[in-house]
């Protein structure tokens, strides 16, 4: 693995007359520490080896599917690990062309090895074809020619994932 290191310099102007050098400073400690929390919590996850077990590559997955887009981290987490907790198989899907894996996870019944759906950083796609009618309509949920689409921007469009997930898990 080849590591590389970026060096950022800034220069920041003050203005004299309404900031004193301990606002100055006080401010520049702050932007500091505000940069470094969010370079750790960007951070990219560790690259999936092959040797990784599919619990690690999931969890690797989800990391770098939640710091993609940190404002959606908690509802993905909890929509991730609600299905999980219903019975649906959290699944990696087989890179295509390139070696790279695609950005989503997918979740599949035991069952009967249908996939339910595939998450994003933003959003959650049912795969079952036959629910893109009947789900057209309802509240929080997009259909496009193929499938349903649900954005997760808010706890209550999670909740209605997960509530249609229990639903199919019956």
């Amino acid at each position: 693995m080849t590591t590389a290191t970026l060096s950022v310099q800034a220069v920041f102007q003050f203005d004299g007359e309404t900031t004193t050098p301990e606002l100055a400073a006080a401010w520049l400690a702050k932007f500091r520490q505000l940069t470094v929390a969010t370079a750790s919590a960007n951070a990219p996850a560790a690259p999936m080896a092959a040797g990784t077990n599919g619990e690690d590559r999931v969890v690797a997955q989800l990391r770098r599917l939640t710091n993609a887009t940190p404002a959606f981290r908690d509802r993905v987490e909890r929509l991730h690990a609600t299905l999980a907790e219903i019975g649906f198989t959290p699944t990696l899907p087989e890179p295509r062309k390139s070696n790279r894996v695609p950005s989503y996870l997918s979740y599949v019944d035991p069952v009967d090895g249908r996939n339910v759906g595939n998450i994003n950083s933003t959003t959650f796609y049912l795969m079952r074809r036959e629910l893109r009618d009947e789900l057209a309509g309802q509240p929080h949920v997009a259909v496009d020619s193929r499938y349903a689409h649900v954005t997760l921007a808010s706890d209550d469009a999670v909740d209605f994932v997960i509530d249609l997930a229990r639903r199919l898990k019956k």
